[in-house]
């Protein structure tokens, strides 16, 4: 089992559209969608490879769904995990491959 999830250092971009910053939404996407990407895909070879079958996990947040205040580029790197897993889930359908994503309301990180 694999759990992919966006980091807390993705939040710092806290900025209406008009105002973000170009570096900010693409450390945002790189962080959030492309590191999930990389991720799920090094997994997934893996995981094949093995012929066991195993469970990719991402976690998303409710901001995915109901979009916050000043959390734009957040809100849609984490909605681009929800489509991820559905698209990872229809490829491999055929496998015993399962993939999951959670969006939880918030997490307070202990660092």
């Amino acid at each position: 089992m694999v759990t992919v999830a966006p980091t807390p250092t993705s939040m710092e971009n806290r900025n209406n559209v008009d105002t973000t910053k170009k570096t900010g939404l693409e450390k945002t996407i790189a962080v959030n969608l492309a590191g999930s990407f990389y991720c799920s895909q090094f997994a997934i070879k893996s995981m094949l490879d093995s012929e066991r079958g195993g469970a990719i996990i991402m976690v998303s947040s409710i901001s995915s769904l109901n979009g916050m205040e000043k959390r734009a580029s957040y809100s849609v790197s984490t909605a681009c995990l929800i489509w991820l897993t559905q698209s990872l889930s229809s490829d491999y359908s055929k496998t015993t491959l399962l993939f999951f994503c959670l969006c939880p309301l918030s997490v307070n990180p202990l660092f």
